[in-house]
């Protein structure tokens, strides 16, 4: 017999995919916050929101960059060498 864990229909299903979440803050971030929410006219969260998203955004890109600068050197280093040299 299988025991089943009494905890795991605390939380239901259909929470999960938008959960809260806590972020603390402190007095430079209140401010920064609360400065960019009034000039933007956008709420708190969406403010957080969306930098947190072009932060995973930029950090996509950079990857992207390298991978490409990695496979462009082994496909043209040698090249690359031989104009360096000349």
């Amino acid at each position: 017999m299988v025991r089943r864990d009494p905890s795991a229909d605390a939380i239901p299903v259909w929470y999960h995919p938008t959960m809260a979440l806590t972020l603390r803050t402190d007095e430079e971030l209140e401010r920064a916050l609360d400065a960019l929410a009034s000039s933007e006219g956008l709420s708190r969260q969406e403010i957080i929101r969306r930098a947190v998203i072009e932060r995973y955004e930029r950090s996509r890109h950079r990857q992207r960059v390298t991978d490409s600068t990695e496979r462009m050197m082994q496909r043209w280093g040698d090249v690359l060498d031989r104009l360096g040299s000349a």
